[in-house]
């Protein structure tokens, strides 16, 4: 979250701001100010990141568009992380597919440690508007971000 606050400080920039938690469950904390959500130490987007969850990972596709229903005009960008395989790997395959087909859509997926046939996938099937990641360490998915960032800042 530092990585991208930053990022929105350089570029003098709010965004609205969702998460989804997904592994034993799937939940969503509905969209708020990403600065409000950064700097508020209790908030809904805070709630839904921290449940802890363990046991399989599964990721129901059903909330997208839920997702989708509370998103503002303009540009979206949906940032995936997972460090494991995804039960119904084709399911949410197609969903992550159909979501990057949105006008003014990104869709970022980030890998940690392991390399998926979900990710494989994505990477094979890269547009314009899908970008796959592959990290090691939790610690790399800030600096990619911020990077993205920057150079859509640049693209602006």
């Amino acid at each position: 979250a530092k990585g991208l606050w930053q990022a929105c400080e350089r570029l003098d920039r709010d965004l609205a701001f969702g998460v989804v938690n997904f592994s034993t469950k799937t939940s969503w904390s509905g969209m708020m100010s990403f600065k409000e959500a950064y700097q508020r130490v209790v908030n809904k987007v805070k709630r839904t990141l921290l449940v802890p969850q363990s046991s399989g990972t599964c990721f129901d596709t059903k909330i997208m568009k839920t997702v989708e229903s509370e998103l503002s005009a303009g540009t979206a960008v949906y940032t995936f992380i997972t460090d494991g395989q995804i039960e119904e790997e084709e399911k949410v395959l197609q969903a992550l597919q159909n979501c990057a087909q949105r006008e003014q859509t990104q869709l970022l997926f980030f890998e940690i440690g392991i390399k998926s046939t979900l990710g494989k996938e994505l990477q094979r099937s890269s547009k314009e508007n899908i970008f796959y990641f592959h990290v090691d360490k939790v610690e790399e998915i800030k600096e990619e971000l911020s990077d993205i960032l920057l150079s859509y800042k640049a693209q602006t």
